[in-house]
This record gives C-alpha cells, sequence and structure tokens, in this order.
C-alpha cells in the first residue's frame, strides 16, 4: 500500500480536473507531462464518455489514441527548457482504469504512451469514491504509480498497491 499523497493545487492541472469527482454522468480524463524543471504540460484535450461499450471507447484509451501527442523537443520548447526531461507523467480520470482480461486500460493505456514516451514514470490518479480504499486510509481518492514499459504483471500488482490522495493548498 502506498502512502496517503498530499497533491499541490497545480496552476495548470488543478482549473482542469478539480471537478472530475462530481458524478455528472460521464467518465472524464486528460494526462499532463511533469517536466524536471517543476512545469506542467497539458498533453491533449480531455476525452470524456459514459463507461458503456468495449474497452477501446473507453476516455483513457480513447485519450491516448485521438490525440497528436507533442514530442519531448515540443515539451522543451513549451517548458522553456532545452535539455529537460519528462519527470512523470500525471492522468486524472473520474475513476481507476479498467483491468478487464488483459485488454482493460490498466494493461493498454501505458503500451500506448510507451509509443510516444518510452520508460516514463506514470502516475495515475482517480477522483470519485470506488469504495475500494486501503485500509486504514483516510482518502476516498485513490492513485498508483507505474511506468509506462511495465510488463501486464507489474501493472496489476500496481493497481493493487494503490494509496490514496487529496488536494493541499
Amino acid at each position: 500500500m502506498f502512502p496517503e499523497l498530499a497533491r499541490a493545487k497545480d496552476k495548470v492541472i488543478y482549473p482542469v480536473v478539480h471537478d472530475f469527482y462530481e458524478n455528472d454522468g460521464k467518465v472524464h480524463y486528460i494526462a499532463h507531462a511533469i517536466m524536471s524543471n517543476g512545469v506542467a504540460i497539458k498533453l491533449g484535450n480531455e476525452s470524456d464518455n459514459s463507461t458503456g461499450g468495449s474497452t477501446r471507447s473507453h476516455p483513457d484509451q480513447k485519450f491516448w489514441s485521438e490525440n497528436t501527442l507533442p514530442s519531448l523537443a515540443k515539451l522543451r520548447e513549451k517548458c522553456g527548457l532545452g535539455t529537460a526531461t519528462i519527470t512523470r507523467i500525471e492522468i486524472d480520470c473520474t475513476l481507476m482504469p479498467c483491468d478487464g482480461q488483459w485488454d482493460g486500460c490498466t494493461f493498454v493505456v501505458p503500451t500506448l504512451v510507451n509509443r510516444v514516451y518510452p520508460s516514463t514514470p506514470l502516475r495515475i490518479f482517480s477522483h470519485r469514491d470506488e469504495k475500494v480504499a486501503q485500509p486504514g486510509s483516510t482518502s476516498t481518492k485513490r492513485y498508483f504509480d507505474c511506468r509506462s514499459n511495465d510488463t501486464n504483471d507489474a501493472l496489476k500488482t500496481a493497481l493493487g498497491n494503490h494509496g490514496g490522495w487529496g488536494w493541499t493548498s
């Protein structure tokens, strides 16, 4: 189990995702690159939909397959540092990614990310209470860490080792 994570209200990320916990009938999804100089850069347009249909129609898979993702050179240009690297990609979704039968978003999304951003650390945040908090957790929101090149078994383990999180000022 991961420790509780205090997450700062980043000026780029927070305004976009602060209401993802609300039940508006959709599942919302977006990702930001956190660069080595601390700058957060939106990687594409928010994806959302209802949760029905095949896993390919889930907002997580739609985000990575329908957006034109910026190259590392473009990210460096946007953050103003020609030598910057991606510290991690922070993914915000209303719900944790599905994990069904190896074609679930838990397994497919890192592979899609890895095609553009190889071997990149990912931190995946859910915003809605799914009633599966770890024992002793005070947070209803969950997160887990993995890498874009993790194996399916490693991803399954990472998802099971989630922790709670909350916003700080």
